[in-house]
């Protein structure tokens, strides 16, 4: 029963340690495994979550860091109480020789949640705001607010971080990097998790007592989380992973960025996610978690939310454009490098209200520059008009179908759940616009610096291959009316804000 599954530690339902029993697995992470139990010997007995923390896990070093953490949280937890705060009640070492998976590991006992916002996240709508989003992030605050009251901070604040009890509350969980505050500052070690760092935390010195740390590093954090919330899980800051994220939280730092927020946050919102994520401390600590509770408290009422709308396709007569694996090559135009069309969707751009969002978040979901929202959008624009029930033949005389124009073959090489449901398919928008991002980062991968404009370069492999492009350029014959009308939706689509069409100056 060891850590196979993805599992750190896979414990038996029915398996006893201390005063609990092992009821279900709940999830798990990287560190541990967290169970549903029940506190043996109560009238009537009690319902726990149960951590389990592999002793077999990394070095000695890095197992006699973790323990010092959780021993942090027993005693952070230990001196306040909240309906908003996951209480963490006892750590026990497993000693059972005879079940060598759980021997040695560490039990960590807590109140019992149905589930973390990260799960949530994870089966969000792209674009829509999780159902109950405001009351989450009441709730959020309201333990925030409560910790900063008592002089503490949390030091770790993340969906992951953040459980959901069944009666939909939202409590703060993991205290283990939680610090009192010592004057303005508490110290924490070097842990922490890179996507919810301000961007102080990477140019302050430490110390020998830690790295310093203010409450408002707390308010960036429920800044960043806000957004995820209320845009089904889009992350403020551009990239496909910590290090590029990271990048663009510098940049944004340092001025050489604009924030850049989704246009389907709600004003009021809006506003607030703006001022936690103000560039430094100085501009965070004109607020609080207390003032911007009340705040939220005054925002209007939210609509009821509407039930997420599945968009399903079926097979009509339209013609749209062949999708086959490639990967491009040279082509007239000035060097890559020095510019690449495309960029982020003007505001007035012609796109359905319903395909923004998706659009937007996929191209964000992969840190290259040339997969932009302008240009997937173009794609489809001139594959399909934005027609999920789109039929078409390609230039090999191959079916294709829906939005994006996907050939079912190919598309079985960048199938991507994007929903979470278990059933990626090309006839599904929200699932054909992400394999579509998928594609296209794969395709701007595979290029070294080549001439040429990157995204109709991108555009022309969709449309036929890698090995015609090569041999042709972008405009070959089989793709310059093609191109053609991709360069002329980059043209209506991208922001001149951040992108340069096609033709302009560079």
């Amino acid at each position: 029963m060891g850590g196979d599954g993805g599992w750190p530690v896979r414990v038996p339902v029915g398996y006893r340690v201390g005063r609990y029993e092992v009821v279900a697995p709940i999830a798990h992470g990287s560190w541990g495994s967290v169970y549903a139990g029940r506190r043996l010997g109560a009238d009537p007995p009690g319902d726990v979550a149960l951590k389990f923390l592999p002793a077999q896990r990394g070095t000695p070093a890095q197992w006699g860091a973790l323990a010092d953490v959780v021993g942090r949280e027993l005693a952070a937890a230990g001196r306040w109480e909240h309906p908003n705060l996951i209480r963490t009640h006892e750590a026990l070492t497993v000693r059972d020789p005879a079940e060598p998976a759980v021997d040695g590991s560490l039990a960590v006992v807590m109140d019992l949640a149905v589930g973390s916002l990260a799960d949530r996240l994870r089966a969000a709508d792209p674009g829509r705001p999780l159902d109950g989003a405001e009351r989450i992030l009441a709730g959020v605050l309201a333990g925030l607010a409560h910790l900063h009251g008592a002089g503490w901070l949390h030091g770790d604040l993340k969906p992951a971080n953040v459980l959901l009890c069944a009666d939909g509350t939202a409590r703060l969980a993991d205290f283990g990097l939680a610090a009192e505050l010592d004057g303005t500052h508490a110290y924490l070690p070097q842990f922490g998790s890179t996507d919810y760092l301000p961007p102080e935390r990477w140019t302050e010195h430490s110390t020998a007592a830690g790295s310093p740390v203010r409450p408002t590093a707390d308010l960036w954090a429920f800044g960043i989380t806000a957004h995820l919330v209320l845009t089904g899980g889009r992350h403020p800051f551009p990239g496909a992973g910590q290090q590029p994220r990271q990048a663009a939280v510098l940049a944004y730092a340092r001025g050489a960025e604009p924030l850049r927020l989704a246009e389907q946050l709600p004003d009021g919102w809006r506003q607030i996610v703006t001022d936690c994520l103000a560039p430094d401390h100085a501009g965070r600590a004109r607020h609080s978690a207390r003032t911007l509770l009340a705040r939220v408290a005054a925002l209007p009422e939210p609509s009821p939310p509407r039930a997420p709308k599945r968009l399903r396709a079926v097979l009509a007569a339209r013609v749209g454009a062949v999708a086959l694996v490639a990967v491009l090559a040279a082509a007239s135009g000035p060097p890559y490098g020095s510019w690449t069309s495309g960029g982020d969707l003007r505001a007035d751009a012609a796109v359905p209200a319903e395909y923004r969002p998706v659009i937007e978040n996929a191209a964000h979901s992969f840190d290259r520059p040339a997969v932009s929202p302008a240009l997937i959008a173009a794609i489809l624009a001139t594959a399909s008009g934005f027609d999920p029930n789109a039929r078409g033949t390609g230039v090999d005389g191959t079916p294709e179908y829906g939005i994006a124009g996907w050939t079912p073959r190919v598309y079985a090489g960048y199938a991507l759940d994007a929903r979470g449901d278990g059933h990626p398919s090309y006839l599904d928008p929200v699932d054909a616009i992400y394999a579509l991002a998928n594609q296209l980062t794969w395709e701007d991968e595979q290029l070294s610096v080549r001439p040429g404009d990157r995204a109709l370069l991108l555009a022309a492999g969709f449309h036929t291959s890698l090995w015609y492009v090569r041999s042709t350029g972008c405009c070959g014959p089989n793709n310059a009316g093609y191109v053609a009308r991709v360069r002329g939706y980059l043209q209506q689509f991208t922001d001149p804000r951040n992108g340069r069409p096609p033709g302009a100056p560079p």
